[in-house]
C-alpha cells in the first residue's frame, strides 16, 4: 500500500464464517500511489473465493489527490458486475483532505449509493488520527460500518498498523481486524 510491492490481509465475511482475503500489489507502484497499475482482491461470490480486478483508470487515478474514477467489479448475487467508485472533485476523501467520496454496493434489490464520509482533514488515510463512516448493506437495511484508524501511523501509511472495520456477519455488525503484515505490507 506504500508504493512498494507486497500484500496484505483483510478479513471477509463468506456467509459461513469470517476467512481471509488476500490483497496483492501487482508489482511496485500498484494501484495506489498514484501510477497506473492494477491490483487484484479475492471477494467471496456465494459459492467461492474469486478474483475481483480492480483496475486503475489512468495515471493518477482515484487515490493520489487527482479528480479519476476506478472501477471494482463486485457480485450482485447472481453475477460478477462493474461497482462504479466516483471521486468527488480533486482532493478527494484519500489525500490528507476533506472531502467525500461515492461507492455502489449492491442492496440484495438493486445497485445503490454507498456514502463514504471523511470525518475532517487528515482522516483515516494520512497517518493521522481520524475515523469514516461506511454505509452497508446489512441485508435488512443500509448501515453505518464503522472503520475506525488505532492510533497515528494506522495501516495505510507505509508503517505497520492495524485498522477495524466492522462487517455484517448476517446477524448482526461485527468487528473484523483489518491488519498490516508488517511494513510495506
Amino acid at each position: 500500500m506504500d508504493g512498494q510491492g507486497g500484500s496484505g490481509r483483510i478479513y471477509g465475511w463468506s456467509g459461513r464464517e469470517w476467512e481471509d482475503i488476500w490483497m496483492v500489489r501487482e508489482g511496485v507502484g500498484g494501484y495506489m500511489d498514484g501510477q497506473g497499475g492494477s491490483g487484484r482482491i479475492d471477494g467471496w461470490s456465494g459459492r467461492e473465493w474469486e478474483d475481483i480486478w480492480m483496475v486503475r483508470e489512468g495515471v493518477g487515478g482515484y487515490m493520489d489527490g487527482q479528480g479519476g474514477s476506478g472501477r471494482i467489479d463486485g457480485w450482485s448475487g447472481r453475477e460478477w458486475e462493474d461497482i462504479w467508485m466516483v471521486r468527488e472533485g480533486v482532493g478527494g476523501y484519500m489525500d490528507g483532505q476533506g472531502g467525500s467520496g461515492r461507492i455502489y454496493g449492491w442492496s440484495g434489490r438493486e445497485w445503490e449509493d454507498i456514502w463514504m464520509v471523511r470525518e475532517g482533514v487528515g482522516g483515516y488515510m494520512d497517518g493521522q488520527g481520524g475515523s469514516v463512516v461506511m454505509e452497508g448493506w446489512s441485508g435488512r437495511e443500509w448501515g453505518d460500518g464503522r472503520i475506525v484508524r488505532e492510533g497515528v501511523g494506522g495501516y495505510m501509511d507505509g508503517q505497520g498498523g492495524s485498522g477495524r472495520i466492522y462487517g455484517w456477519s448476517g446477524r448482526e455488525w461485527e468487528d473484523r481486524r483489518m491488519v498490516r503484515e508488517g511494513v510495506g505490507g
